[in-house]
């Protein structure tokens, strides 16, 4: 591996690990004003993760191994799942050779509107963080990819790219909106390809992205 390369994964893993912190840090947040442990809960619980990056694959697996956790300790009270909670996401964001599921478009993003700080900051493009609106408003759409054609796009509580420095291209848009773009080694979007079966997103970043 190039020693660019190893630059870009040492400058990842650093703002995957500040992400992570973050957000156990802030769980305590997560569990005011509940008094029970039922499907509020759980939901409040699964927008604080999504909101923090994590990816709809890894919040339904830290969600899974919780709720599972609850249930083999027989928990009754909110307090008592905080320990759980930590341990499933330290566990979920282990930066091993896995770090690309959790490398979403705000982590990468060099410039977040309405916002000071940035994560690693190591794509020439500046993010909307929730552009689309809240849970209510995700939706699916079919639109052109770069030179693929058309793909399957699932957005959920979505950001979109406002602007594209020189550095990075945009290769498809939704709605007037950049929904994904690439810059050297690295590419992002704004859905979800991961919630489809159609494969055509995964094998244009193997054989264009990774070669």
């Amino acid at each position: 591996m190039s020693e660019e390369k190893k630059g870009f994964f040492a400058r990842l893993k650093e703002g995957l690990t500040k992400t992570r912190d973050n957000i156990v840090r802030g769980i305590d947040s997560v569990f005011s004003g509940f008094s029970a442990i039922d499907d509020d809960f759980y939901e409040e619980i699964e927008e604080i993760l999504i909101m923090g990056d994590l990816g709809v694959d890894a919040t339904e697996k830290i969600l899974t191994d919780m709720k599972q956790k609850v249930k083999e300790l027989h928990l009754k009270e909110p307090h008592e799942c905080k320990e759980v909670l930590i341990d499933s996401i330290r566990r979920q964001m282990d930066l091993g050779e896995n770090a690309y599921e959790f490398a979403g478009m705000i982590i990468l993003a060099d410039r977040i509107e309405n916002e000071e700080k940035t994560h690693i900051g190591t794509m020439d493009i500046t993010v909307r963080r929730n552009a689309y609106g809240r849970q209510l408003g995700s939706f699916y759409a079919e639109e052109d990819f770069d030179n693929v054609g058309k793909v399957p796009m699932t957005f959920i509580r979505a950001p979109y790219i406002t602007k594209c420095g020189p550095k990075a291209r945009a290769i498809a848009t939704c709605k007037g909106n950049i929904v994904a773009a690439v810059q050297d080694n690295q590419m992002v979007t704004s859905f979800h390809p991961e919630l489809n079966d159609i494969l055509l997103v995964h094998k244009y970043f193997v054989e264009e992205i990774c070669k």
